[in-house]
């Protein structure tokens, strides 16, 4: 069963019981104040805290967060997007990494080794659980899904969804 992973969009919500989530994805475009305080109520729940967006490394450094997550595109190499992160991320930071949908994306992205790589899902979208399953049978990398609705019938490791989707 796959652990959920809740991303948080507003300034207005406590983290959980560790039993409902084990890892947050909060935005870097947040107000400082709020994921400060987000990420210390967090580790005392011994919870994991990711930032993602613009500025999301230095303010994982800043803020001490547990780790970034990193959407590439198209637009740059993949390997010239990600490295910068996974040499900065030291001491246990986690780096996950959400890549397009292709098998070609997932390699190139796996050989940064992030701690997982996750593909965005839409309902219906046959194709991606067949790379799903595919991308699980080759890597030992945990795999996600980022959704936002209903939440399909894959075999992934995480399943990453905005935080109001999941009841809160």
């Amino acid at each position: 069963m796959p652990q959920f992973i809740l991303k948080i969009s507003e300034p207005t919500f406590t983290p959980l019981k560790k039993a409902d989530a084990g890892c947050f994805i909060l935005s870097a475009a947040l107000p400082k104040d709020f994921v400060a305080s987000f990420i210390a109520k967090a580790s005392a729940q011994k919870c994991l805290t990711l930032l993602e967006g613009e500025g999301a490394l230095l303010l994982c450094k800043e803020l001490n967060a547990d780790g970034v997550v990193i959407k590439v595109n198209d637009d740059s190499p993949y390997k010239k997007q990600l490295k910068p992160a996974r040499e900065a991320l030291t001491n246990g930071k986690v780096l996950g990494v959400i890549c397009p949908p292709s098998r070609h994306a997932a390699m190139i992205v796996s050989e940064i080794e992030p701690e997982f790589v996750g593909f965005s899902w839409h309902d219906g979208d046959t194709n991606l659980a067949e790379l799903i399953k595919w991308y699980n049978d080759l890597f030992l990398i945990q795999s996600a899904i980022e959704i936002s609705g209903n939440i399909p019938e894959v075999e992934t490791d995480f399943i990453i969804m905005p935080a109001k989707d999941f009841g809160c």
